[in-house]
């Protein structure tokens, strides 16, 4: 476009290469074009990758046609109208909408929430959900709210209107972990033979019995996790603590850390 817009401004021995130049730059951009093409493949992330595809095509589309005619009066006007035009919108509108809003240059900041003072606990069935909610409930003095009955917006009004600690358990606290961002979420896993072997012994039922009914159950807890936090509940890598350390501070991740060490030290002894 600059090229275009000094070749027809300034008469010279050069100017009738002008054309030849602008020619070689545009081979340039198109052999190269793909390589962008695959290096944004590779940097946008995939989710947006197929909106974004039809979002360009849709302007291109769009703009075709009434940039053409706009095209043809400016250069019945001076033929370095339309060159001069393409630079004033890519340089003064195209590029700085591109560099601000553009998929793979967006890296969003949000500020972490604070832990409040309220328990959520949630995780898979037999994976002492319930147990820990009551030495939870003694230890704090706090109340177990039974949100089994409660709708999962009339349970974010009461935990964010409610300021002595509340404790909630079970699916419930998963629907509520996902709006309710300010409280301790609590997440317990076993696996499942050892699910299995509590299931078992505290129904007094076959193991095979038990097996498949927290099969259907991890099924269940699995769609939610899935529909919510595109997560696998049940599919985890092993661990024994895992630990946000957006909200958690490294003081305190040593803390729980060494608790579990003395925990294991006491059991030695």
């Amino acid at each position: 476009l600059v090229a275009f817009i000094l070749g027809g401004s300034y008469k010279n021995a050069v100017t009738p290469f002008v054309p030849l130049f602008v020619w070689m730059l545009d081979a340039v951009g198109t052999s190269t074009g793909s390589s962008f093409w695959a290096l944004r493949t590779e940097v946008m992330p995939k989710k947006v990758q197929s909106t974004w595809n039809a979002l360009l095509n849709f302007v291109w589309y769009l703009s075709s046609i009434p940039a053409s005619l706009l095209g043809g009066i400016l250069w019945n006007i001076d033929p370095r109208l339309p060159f001069l035009f393409a630079l004033v919108v890519d340089a003064g509108f195209r590029l700085p909408i591109l560099i601000r809003y553009v998929p793979e240059t967006i890296v969003r900041m949000r500020k972490a929430p604070r832990i409040g003072p309220h328990i959520l606990i949630y995780g898979l069935s037999e994976a002492g959900l319930t147990s820990t909610a009551r030495l939870v409930q003694r230890s704090m003095k706090a109340e177990i709210i039974n949100a089994a009955q409660t709708d999962t917006k009339r349970l974010s009004k009461i935990l964010r209107s409610e300021k002595r600690p509340l404790i909630i358990e079970g699916t419930p606290a998963l629907y509520a972990a996902k709006d309710e961002q300010e409280s301790v979420r609590v997440l317990l896993v076993a696996s499942r033979e050892e699910r299995t072997r509590r299931r078992s012994q505290k129904s007094k039922k076959p193991e095979f019995v038990a097996f498949k009914e927290l099969e259907e159950e991890d099924r269940k807890v699995d769609r939610i996790a899935r529909r919510l936090y595109h997560a696998d509940l049940s599919s985890m890598p092993p661990f024994d603590v895992a630990i946000n350390t957006e909200r958690v501070p490294p003081k305190k991740v040593a803390k729980i850390i060494a608790v579990l060490r003395e925990k294991e030290d006491e059991e030695k002894e």
